[in-house]
């Protein structure tokens, strides 16, 4: 019960991140993919403290939720797609015929936004059958006497981790696309936010592991928010 307050604590803060967003970038497209992204990321800490409510809620409804809740994660890939699409179409100008940025173009269009939506809901829902996930299973975090629920995942959730997997490639794009952006503040704060995203995004992957408790992410998201503050105090 503790952990599970102590973990949805953590997915306040990028909330509070996003009104942070909002007020530098105010009234623009970015404020908004940035809040969906921070929201995505509330979202998943969410589904991570569920699991920890073993005992206060019955176990189909912390099934339930942890597979709602997996909306979060499941929408962060497409959300940085449409921040890369974004970034291309309003942010930098006179590029189109300059490699890589040519080829960039040809991937971010309003056309494949719509499409990886689509393919993302497709993933979402996969998710909310017994194809995606199955159950939930009792485990013990490594030395300690602790233990949560972890999910035990169907036959098709291999194409849930290919398109989690597809994140590390998507936040790349960012930081390729920054490098074309004349506001040094912006250009700074795209740069650590791929890297920060990336990492935490490694940090996230050994959440599959279930002697960890699920938590890396947790400790993740705590060290992406630190420096995200870090960089609104020197960028903005």
């Amino acid at each position: 019960m503790i952990i599970a307050f102590l973990i949805a604590i953590i997915g306040i803060i990028p909330v509070v991140l996003a009104i942070g967003v909002i007020k530098i970038y105010k009234g623009s497209d970015l404020a908004f993919a940035l809040l969906l992204y921070m929201i995505c990321i509330s979202l998943w800490q969410l589904d991570i403290g569920v699991l920890y409510l073993k005992g206060l809620l019955p176990e189909e409804l912390i099934l339930w939720l942890f597979k709602l809740f997996r909306i979060g994660p499941t929408f962060m890939v497409p959300i940085v797609f449409y921040l890369s699409y974004i970034l291309l179409n309003k942010h930098i100008s006179n590029i189109k015929n300059q490699w890589p940025y040519r080829f960039l173009y040809t991937i971010f269009n309003r056309k494949a936004l719509i499409i990886f939506l689509i393919w993302s809901s497709i993933v979402f829902v996969l998710n909310l059958t017994n194809l995606g996930i199955i159950g939930l299973k009792e485990v013990q975090i490594f030395n300690t006497t602790t233990s949560f629920y972890f999910p035990e995942y169907g036959p098709f959730h291999y194409i849930y981790m290919i398109h989690s997997t597809s994140f590390v490639i998507f936040v790349g794009f960012p930081y390729i696309i920054s490098r074309q952006i004349h506001n040094i503040y912006l250009k700074d704060f795209l740069r650590i936010f791929s890297l920060c995203s990336f990492l935490m995004f490694l940090s996230g992957y050994l959440n599959f592991i279930p002697v960890t408790g699920a938590l890396f992410s947790s400790l993740g998201v705590i060290i992406f928010s630190v420096i995200i503050v870090f960089s609104f105090s020197l960028f903005s």
